[in-house]
């Protein structure tokens, strides 16, 4: 990883942690470790303790050294669904905790390892993070009161700016079954913005992030003579959510993004990185009879 240059600053870009879901990203004080008591009558129930184990530990580790070695942030863009929720319709058998404010701390203790002074958080969907409450709320004030932090704000829309770079940043987008779909909806809410920023009611994005869809894509044009990026992001939910494993068939991503951004009419192109965690790390077997 390069140095940054003078005047360049780092930001994170990152969403979809569901914490309390036994895939979600999760800190190894609430990580399912298998027991050695043996039962024949649960079985299955242990070989998947110790299958969603694997990959609470596995997510946890590529993150924290991820992100170590990235220090330090100037920003962390946080978009939506910190938490998952109550699951009740699942009735919360996919999760390692039903108490969202203990999810909340899970998430808490997952993005502390960030340390940026700056945070920009949004709104996820109300199924995960409340429908009369907003637990990002609660995340964003447990950082706003730390020491190390500078200023934190969250929204449901939000147009943060750094080094003159505007992004437009909001959870929810559409998704697509088909891959060569897959960019359409974001393409969409590009759209949208210019039409917004037209009337005068929305700042042009420079970086169009949404989040939700837990794929990766990215395109990058000009707008004139302005560099333009537009990406959904990849999520910090690894695999194995009921709904996912029984009913989708699209490729599920894990990992984060992060920018390094120049000073504004430097003449210096953004530096664009997406990390994801290796497929191996969930791959599918045969089973042999």
């Amino acid at each position: 990883m390069a140095k940054l240059l003078k005047g360049w600053k780092r930001v994170l870009l990152c969403g979809d942690l569901h914490c309390g879901h036994r895939v979600g990203l999760t800190p190894p004080a609430w990580q399912q470790k298998p027991t050695n008591e043996k039962d024949e009558h649960q079985f299955l129930s242990m070989s998947l303790r110790e299958k969603f184990y694997g990959v609470q530990s596995k997510c946890w580790k590529w993150w924290v050294s991820e992100i170590t070695k990235l220090r330090p942030f100037h920003l962390a863009i946080v978009n939506g669904d910190v938490i998952d929720g109550n699951g009740v319709r699942s009735g919360g058998t996919e999760l390692i905790t039903t108490d969202r404010q203990e999810q909340t701390d899970m998430a808490i203790k997952a993005l502390s390892i960030v340390q940026a002074p700056n945070w920009c958080f949004t709104f996820g969907t109300p199924y995960h993070a409340g429908t009369e409450e907003d637990y990002e709320t609660r995340v964003a004030e447990w950082l706003d009161a730390q020491t190390w932090t500078d200023k934190v704000t969250i929204g449901a829309h939000e147009w943060p700016e750094v080094n003159g770079w505007v992004f437009d940043v909001k959870h929810k987008i559409g998704g697509s079954s088909i891959p060569h779909g897959r960019m359409t909806a974001l393409l969409k809410d590009n759209l949208w913005n210019a039409i917004w920023a037209e009337n005068n009611e929305q700042p042009r994005g420079d970086i169009v992030i949404r989040s939700h869809v837990h794929y990766y894509g990215h395109t990058d044009s000009w707008r004139g003579n302005r560099e333009q990026h537009l990406a959904t992001l990849p999520a910090l939910q690894a695999m194995g959510t009921k709904f996912g494993a029984r009913q989708c068939s699209g490729i599920v991503h894990f990992g984060f993004c992060y920018v390094d951004l120049p000073p504004d009419n430097s003449g210096e192109t953004i530096q664009w990185h997406a990390l994801r965690l290796p497929t191996e790390v969930q791959k599918a077997t045969v089973t042999t009879f």
